[in-house]
């Protein structure tokens, strides 16, 4: 696998992290559900090169399970709005529909630049960007480095970019629907003050003589 041929090239100390893909084992894609319903296995594997008196004997190497993260972020979904993770060809990492997600694995095409022609790579890794918006659409994104702790770490650079799609038209109607109800409670307000007022001047000029007001009302 290209995960060791890359760790058993490092020096001593040194540790690689491999891209996010789906677990393999005995050269088949790792399927833990059933025929109708697939459940692969997204891992990250890091490894380091085991010596001894200064002879490389091996590598250790650990899989990291990754559902755990890329569920959170297919959870994060809101209305209006689409939240993926992606590698820098553009390829699904987490996605809420699963079945587009590592097609690089399937030979498929489903990437984020097929979906969104509107957008273009150059556009999407230039680093002096962080949002940019189409006709339709405002594109936020962020870029995320994996690292383990304080190791060197060897990776070819890899990083993902998360993106959140956000539809234009939802986004002003919420906002048009925030604005109103704040119109509205800004009035219910000033009805209830106005209401308290009067209550109060009508106190006054009905009894003056109450204790309450000092010396009542001349």
């Amino acid at each position: 696998r290209y995960y060791f041929s890359e760790t058993i090239k490092l020096n001593k100390g040194e540790v690689y992290l491999s891209p996010l893909d789906l677990n393999i084992e005995n050269g088949i894609i790792e399927d833990r559900g059933t025929k109708e319903n697939s459940e692969y296995v997204p891992a990250i594997r890091t490894a380091t090169p085991v010596f001894s008196n200064g002879e490389l004997k091996g590598i250790v190497i650990f899989n990291i399970y990754a559902d755990y993260f890329l569920d959170d972020i297919r959870e994060a979904q809101r209305e209006g709005e689409n939240i993926f993770l992606i590698d820098k060809e553009g390829y699904y990492l987490a996605h809420p529909n699963r079945e587009k997600e590592f097609a690089f694995m399937f030979d498929k095409e489903d990437t984020f630049y097929k979906d969104y022609p509107e957008v273009s790579k150059e556009l999407l890794l230039d680093l002096n960007k962080r949002m940019f918006e189409s006709d339709d659409s405002i594109f936020s994104f962020k870029y995320i480095y994996p690292i383990v702790g304080s190791y060197e770490v060897s990776n070819g650079g890899y990083s993902w970019i998360l993106l959140t799609v956000s539809d234009k038209a939802k986004i002003y109607s919420t906002m048009n629907n925030l604005k109103t109800n704040y119109l509205y409670f800004l009035l219910f307000s000033g009805l209830i003050i106005l209401v308290i007022l009067v209550l109060v001047f009508v106190l006054i000029f009905k009894h003056p003589e109450n204790k309450f007001f000092k010396g009542g009302v001349k």
